[in-house]
């Protein structure tokens, strides 16, 4: 009997023995299974012909689950190593702390808007710079150092001091998890009523109808380290979100979305470093530029839509046959191509606002690239701008002398299709004719509307800037200055309208400002050259416009510009007082005032102001001097068009860019090309 039962049992064990590392077929039969080393296919099951499926060993879950616990180890012991090793290195000061060193997109550190050093066509400051080489050829030199001061102060955030103390006493509380289920909701509506109208990002992200449960996630999760998968991904596209919407709907709240907008800086940087990236890695960073862009930091929402851009072309996203290849579902395709199409017009926009070149050339974009849904259309406007804007940065004149202009021709063309650009647009995205009653409108409709005119008037005061530049300019081509004015009276109207009418300006005061400077800048140009022509006319809307610069907030970099250029001009006239009651001759300082100019009668036309170096300018002045000099010209410039006045044989040549001997300009009124 037992002679028996131990060979049953030995064979037994034998069969369990291989049908546990069987396939099924073999374990039916009660067979071995014999196979090739790392192959995946038995011998038995190859020659028969059939499927050689492997059943899955009782422990595999749980290895797996060991394993991946294993990594996770390893990679904490890594990042240790790599931190203590980086505080060994240091030179007895500790290091900074690791989310704010170890993400190439960290603007925490200093809160303070910044330029580029490279000063391209599109850039405001293009021809202030001009001026300053025409004033040390004068021999006054700008107290630029006091100008600087007003730079060092803090721009739509913490400024350094408070986030210094911030960075001594971290809060270990996931700032999340101070605004709430209810005002995660609200804050998402804000976002996609603001911003998600005009350039719908989260098209396909599932974000708005998954926020309560990507909050609950949070929320058991804790604070720990971000390691990239799908769900932490979802919480770091929700909180740049909520900090965006925290910018736009509650200033006093910025503390708050800067807190939520810091703790995601590390884990995107890491992003960009990963081996693959997807859309939602993508939406991160462009909603992360956004809010730059909103904090008036331009200059990082242009750098931060460059690295998104090029990883968008890594996906393949400009080609039509990566695009089919690598989104098969319809629904995720569109969810790609409107994500595609949105960075290429926000990246045009900011290259302008930089004067910088883009990332995406247009060359590089297939033509057979799918179009955008009919679902979208104002994402088609907004693609057709974007081409606009290529055509304008290749026609302007990137380098030589900055007397080198347009060719009337292009300017002409260019002009042209940008009219009927606006003239395409449907009209639930266009303002309506002045004086014709409207219905009552959203805030965010408002808004589209209002940006789309000043979008293309923009545009055409680039293309049409030359004829403003000098008074010979003017003399030569009358008809086209006064258009480049009347354009630019056309955006200070839009803008002072939606300042009275609606909160939208307030709210989007950094997507506005830099519309209304260059427009008050036109003006300025042309009445200083041409006073007879321009004064008159221009005086209410600018006026008008002088009420919204005293709003500006202290914060405001273009607030900050137009206080700059009064420091300068000031800076000039107390120059040039010193000289006339010193006797000095104006010819040893190589300058020569402008017939009919008096610079001790200009200067006292200012109200008596004391220009301090404090770190927040005094905007109610800055508006009292500008209308002081607006006067000036009028009444002490020489008048275009009367007896007497410069003529077209009156050449006024404008100095290539850092000055040469011997040329000549208007001094006061270049200050303010570099607005424009």
């Amino acid at each position: 009997m037992s002679t028996s039962a131990g060979p049953n049992s030995t064979r037994r064990a034998k069969r369990g023995q291989y049908s546990s590392i069987a396939c099924e077929e073999c374990r039916s039969r009660k067979l071995k299974c014999p196979r090739a080393p790392g192959s995946r296919r038995c011998d038995r099951c190859v020659g028969r012909g059939i499927t050689c499926n492997m059943s899955r060993p009782p422990g595999a879950a749980r290895l797996e689950k060991v394993e991946e616990e294993l990594s996770r180890l390893r990679q904490q012991v890594a990042d240790l190593t790599s931190e203590s090793r980086g505080l060994s290195l240091g030179s007895g000061q500790p290091s900074p702390p690791s989310s704010l060193t170890d993400s190439p997109f960290v603007a925490s550190e200093v809160r303070r808007r910044v330029e580029p050093h490279f000063v391209g066509t599109t850039r405001p400051v293009f021809s202030l710079n001009i001026a300053k080489a025409s004033l040390a050829l004068m021999g006054v030199a700008s107290n630029q150092e006091e100008a600087d001061q007003y730079d060092s102060g803090p721009s739509g955030a913490q400024s350094p001091n408070t986030l210094q103390a911030a960075e001594e006493e971290p809060s270990r509380i996931d700032p999340l998890l101070l605004i709430g289920v209810d005002g995660v909701q609200r804050l998402v509506s804000v976002f996609e009523d603001e911003i998600g109208s005009v350039y719908p990002v989260l098209h396909g992200s599932h974000l708005v109808s998954r926020a309560s449960s990507i909050y609950e996630w949070a929320r058991l999760r804790g604070s720990a380290r971000f390691r990239g998968t799908a769900e932490e991904k979802e919480v770091q596209l929700l909180k740049v979100v909520l900090a965006t919407a925290l910018v736009l709907d509650d200033p006093g709240k910025a503390k708050l979305g800067q807190e939520l907008f810091e703790s995601v800086e590390n884990g995107t940087g890491r992003m960009a470093m990963h081996r693959h990236v997807d859309l939602q890695e993508i939406r991160i960073m462009t909603i992360m530029a956004i809010y730059h862009f909103f904090c008036d930091e331009e200059l990082y929402a242009w750098r931060t839509i460059g690295i998104a851009t090029r990883l968008l072309l890594e996906m393949g996203l400009h080609r039509r046959q990566s695009l089919l290849g690598n989104f098969v579902d319809p629904q995720e395709r569109t969810s790609a191509l409107s994500l595609f199409w949105c960075m290429y017009a926000l990246e045009r926009q900011w290259g302008l606002g930089t004067g910088l070149p883009f990332s995406l050339a247009d060359r590089d974009i297939d033509p057979e690239l799918p179009e955008i849904p009919p679902s979208m259309p104002y994402l088609q406007c907004l693609t057709n701008y974007g081409r606009l804007c290529s055509r304008v940065w290749e026609a302007l004149p990137q380098f030589g002398p900055h007397s080198n202009t347009m060719s009337p021709t292009t300017a002409s063309l260019l002009d042209r299709d940008i009219q009927n650009w606006y003239a395409l647009v449907p009209a639930q995205f266009r303002l309506p004719p002045p004086y014709q009653p409207t219905e009552p409108t959203s805030r965010a409709a408002r808004n589209v509307r209002t940006l789309t005119y000043l979008r293309g008037n923009h545009l055409r005061c680039l293309i049409n800037r030359q004829h403003v530049l000098s008074t010979h300019a003017i003399i030569t081509n009358p008809t086209q200055a006064q258009l480049v004015v009347q354009i630019a009276k056309d955006s200070i109207k839009a803008i002072v309208s939606l300042s009275k009418e609606s909160d939208v300006y307030a709210r989007h005061h950094a997507v506005y400002n830099p519309y209304l400077v260059s427009a008050l800048a036109i003006v300025l140009l042309a009445v200083s050259h041409a006073p007879a022509l321009f004064a008159d006319s221009c005086r209410d809307d600018f006026s008008s416009a002088i009420d919204l610069v005293r709003g500006f907030s202290q914060t405001s970099a273009a607030g900050h510009r137009l206080w700059k250029s009064m420091c300068g001009l000031v800076s000039a006239h107390e120059t040039w007082d010193a000289q006339q009651a010193t006797g000095m001759e104006t010819s040893q300082v190589g300058f020569q005032l402008p017939a009919g100019w008096d610079a001790v009668g200009l200067r006292d036309r200012f109200d008596p102001v004391v220009y301090s170096t404090e770190a927040h300018p005094d905007m109610s002045h800055v508006g009292v001097d500008l209308m002081g000099l607006f006067n000036a010209f009028d009444q002490s410039y020489p008048d275009v068009g009367q007896k007497g006045a410069l003529s077209v044989q009156d050449n006024i040549p404008v100095p290539a860019f850092g000055g040469e001997e011997g040329a000549e300009m208007d001094q006061i009124s270049q200050f303010f090309i570099g607005l424009v």
